[in-house]
């Protein structure tokens, strides 16, 4: 029969409101310098329960990192994406398994938390990159390319499940100008798009501006397959070539 200690763990019992038996574990693992790992262990009926009690979350907060913008959350569930273990919109963090398979259960809920370590090491304070001054730049080149262009900053498309939104309207073109390392979501973005709207045309300017020349031609490369796209430095030298061959006439 399958006890606590079989997790291989130190654990002491802990008080609860509902007067239910919960156990905290002790483990070798940080978030951060002086920033334990919270893990809980709960027996229910048949079925174990493991979970933080929300406060691994509370020991982001304290660390300063910020989740009023929306791209930091979806990022920290993206680490919990494909296991079993459930991040909530309260914080809570938790996993239930059946007993008989509690230790392997455990490994896996132990595994998903100490992700936490290299979420903040790499993904927590990362500012939010403003790429405003580049979907200018990109607009000025097409209105360099083509003069008599009509352009619209950040048109949306409705469809029948979501409203979808670009960074430009060229035309009867909708233009996004995504970094380096960012392009996959704009092709995915096209896809469900061409779906319902498939007369819809559409680009991608890829920014290596700002990123790196070399990574950038090589995503303009890849995602050429499946939908329209250019660096951004090819169109402003298209602009700059415009122009020049205006002046010279």
């Amino acid at each position: 029969m399958f006890c606590l200690k079989d997790l291989g763990f130190g654990m002491r019992q802990v008080p609860t409101r509902d007067g239910s038996t919960v156990y905290q574990v002790d483990t070798p693992f940080k978030i951060a310098q002086d920033a334990p790992l919270e893990v809980y262990v709960q027996m229910l009926e048949g079925q174990i329960r493991f979970f933080d009690d929300g406060l691994n979350l509370h020991t982001l907060l304290s660390l300063g990192v910020c989740f009023e913008d929306e791209v930091k959350w979806r990022s920290l569930q993206n680490l919990f994406a494909g296991t079993e273990t459930c991040l909530h919109p309260s914080g809570l963090i938790e996993m239930y398994a059946p007993r008989d398979r509690a230790e392997e259960s455990f490994a896996r809920f132990l595994l998903s938390l100490s992700q936490l370590e290299f979420w903040v090491a790499n993904e927590a304070f990362k500012v939010k990159r403003n790429k405003k001054e580049f979907v200018a730049r990109a607009a000025l080149a097409f209105q360099g390319v083509f003069p008599k262009a009509q352009i619209e900053y950040s048109p949306k498309i409705q469809t029948s499940r979501r409203e979808v939104s670009f960074d430009l309207h060229v035309d009867d073109k909708y233009v996004d100008v995504p970094f380096v390392d960012s392009v996959w979501s704009h092709v995915r973005k096209v896809g469900g798009l061409r779906i319902e709207r498939p007369e819809t045309r559409t680009m991608a300017v890829i920014n290596d501006v700002a990123d790196a020349s070399k990574k950038a031609a090589q995503e303009r490369d890849v995602i050429g397959v499946f939908v329209p796209a250019m660096l951004l430095s090819s169109l402003e030298a298209s602009a700059r070539k415009q122009a020049g061959a205006a002046r010279v006439i």
